[in-house]
């Protein structure tokens, strides 16, 4: 089928499906949930709303995402079927899981999205499975981390090819011809690698020439259906980010190929500023996303407050929503079990910006790379360019950065605030800055059960019996002559990364301005200089200017000082 040239042409019934009420997406890892926990899918269907269904809530609208791609737990021409004895069951009893929860998600008046993995792995077949269409074309494949000791079997599909971009757009066709879906998002950051590496942008029009064949089959199948098939895509967090993976972002909005834009993964930040310029005087919707598992490094798991930071600051942006990405289905199918409690409470405040205001938060500045351990991505304290990917890294976080150890220069850090903190002053009861520092001339420490190789660190407690939790408040032994240790990061309670702290008279060397107003000297709480009873006047919306310098312990120039992580608390008079 030939695209079609220009800005696509959308009904008015079109723009108005684009325009309803859709606060909170909710993209449900499906094949997942169904495949951990679910044995009975038809008495068990409702399960999976019970954030949806508590009062309250935001949710408006549900993606569901059936697996990496490559396979189907449902009837399907095209794929095969998933490699579970249950699924092979149901199938012979007539149960096609994915119409089931369409369905489900139907009878709540909820709006319902097909998720399709554009690139992912061949997972849902078992490890590094046989997928058909790479073993009988395997010229048609590309090996990103042909080096990589535990990803060196990994192959994904190279659309410069004819025949891979045809063969996607009948999987497309497919799931939009079977399935009544409200719309389809193509989720373009699972995995966020089209063309080989170094050869992305060179290829962006063949991308984008396909995203013109995807639109205009969904107004075909529109057409014949009469009601609007809505297209999302999934993408970076930023423009330069999307031009890096060969994305032409900007002609997809002037030519309307788009009907939602979900920003973002493994990071608390999203350039929605620029996302609202390219996409001025069009339908298109802007949700950034959370993942509350392939986190923001330092930040997997984190109370309610940090979800609360991020998208007051999307908000100030545009925002027009918020789309979450792993979070629970139901108390059952998370760990930390805790965790139920904080994602219940962000569904009831992050679909509305006034619900968010006078509200504790936490401002960060964000950390690359690293999150939950995924080997896809480098941790940031043995990073490395990804040159084979942009979306899915956090590439152009700033943090871990380091101080000039002469102390001449500051080091400059922007740290976005969405609250009003000076127009709030006679509201707020107190606001921190709380800032962590590794010295570059030692090791981190890191704590984990089971045994791990490599890295600028040394391993504590490498025992490689079943995972256990391991107490936050028993780091390891305290360095003579220096601060308490600090956690950088820790993942489901018991993967900790400390760091090797400053010297033990750090408070009295270091300088910190906002906005080039410097703030009294910090104490010392957890291994963090922490830095009370800040005006807020000092702050304005939006980016505000950190500068960090810390004078030499000699002459001859200081410490290799590293800022790892940098957050700003707020607390508001009778906040709850």
């Amino acid at each position: 089928m030939k695209g079609y040239p220009g800005t696509a042409t959308l009904s008015p019934e079109h723009i108005a499906a684009v325009n309803r009420r859709r606060r909170v997406v909710v993209n449900c890892d499906a094949s997942h949930y169904v495949d951990m926990f679910v044995e009975d899918p038809v008495a068990s269907v409702d399960d999976v709303f019970t954030l949806a269904d508590e009062p309250g809530s935001h949710i408006d609208s549900f993606w569901w995402s059936w697996g990496q791609g490559q396979a189907a737990p449902y009837p399907s021409e095209l794929l095969p079927l998933y490699d579970r004895d249950k699924y092979r069951r149901w199938i012979a009893e007539g149960i096609d899981v994915a119409q089931l929860y369409l369905e489900a998600t139907n009878r709540r008046g909820l709006e319902a999205f097909f998720s399709y993995r554009f690139n992912a792995s061949d997972s849902d077949l078992g490890p590094q499975a046989k997928v058909p269409i790479k073993t009988e074309h395997p010229e048609w494949t590309i090996k990103p981390w042909k080096d990589h000791p535990a990803l060196d079997q990994v192959t994904l599909l190279n659309f410069e090819f004819e025949g891979v971009r045809e063969y996607k757009l009948q999987v497309l066709r497919e799931a939009a011809e079977k399935y009544d879906f409200d719309g389809i998002e193509l989720d373009l950051q699972r995995t966020p690698i089209y063309f080989p590496a170094g050869h992305q942008w060179e290829n962006h029009e063949i991308l984008t020439g396909f995203m013109r064949e995807v639109r205009a089959m969904l107004q075909e199948i529109a057409h014949r259906r009469g009601r609007p098939y809505l297209l999302a895509v999934r993408i970076g967090y930023d423009i330069e980010g999307c031009h890096f993976d060969g994305i032409d972002i900007e002609t997809w909005a002037q030519e309307q190929l788009v009907d939602i834009f979900a920003l973002g993964n493994r990071s608390l930040e999203a350039d929605v500023y620029a996302f609202r310029r390219i996409t001025a005087g069009t339908h298109i919707k802007l949700y950034p996303v959370i993942d509350d598992h392939h986190a923001a490094d330092g930040y997997s798991y984190p109370p309610i407050e940090i979800f609360r930071g991020a998208c007051s600051n999307w908000y100030r942006q545009g925002a027009d929503g918020v789309q979450t990405f792993n979070f629970s289905c139901s108390p059952d199918t998370i760990h930390p079990q805790q965790q139920y409690e904080v994602q219940c409470q962000a569904y009831q405040e992050m679909g509305d910006a006034a619900a968010l205001q006078d509200k504790d938060k936490v401002f960060v500045v964000c950390r690359r790379g690293g999150g939950h351990g995924d080997p896809v991505v480098p941790n940031p304290e043995d990073w490395y360019t990804p040159r084979h990917m942009y979306g899915y890294t956090n590439m152009l976080a700033p943090l871990p950065m380091a101080l000039d150890r002469h102390g001449r220069a500051d080091t400059m850090l922007k740290l976005f605030v969405g609250d009003d903190l000076s127009g709030a002053a006679n509201r707020i009861e107190g606001l921190t800055l709380r800032l962590l520092l590794h010295d570059d001339d030692g090791e981190y420490v890191h704590r984990i059960p089971g045994e791990r190789s490599g890295g600028p660190w040394r391993i504590e407690e490498t025992d490689d019996a079943a995972p256990v939790e391991i107490d936050p408040d028993t780091p390891p032994p305290p360095v003579d002559g220096r601060i308490e240790r600090g956690v950088i990061r820790v993942f489901m309670h018991r993967n900790f990364l400390y760091n090797h702290p400053p010297a033990g008279d750090i408070e009295k060397r270091l300088e910190v301005r906002i906005n080039n107003s410097r703030l009294e000297a910090p104490g010392i709480e957890d291994g963090w200089l922490v830095f009370r009873d800040i005006n807020p006047v000092l702050f304005a919306v939006g980016d505000n200017l950190v500068g960090v310098l810390v004078t030499p312990c000699s002459p001859e120039g200081g410490e290799s000082l590293v800022i790892e992580k940098l957050e700003l608390h707020v607390r508001y008079r009778g906040a709850p």
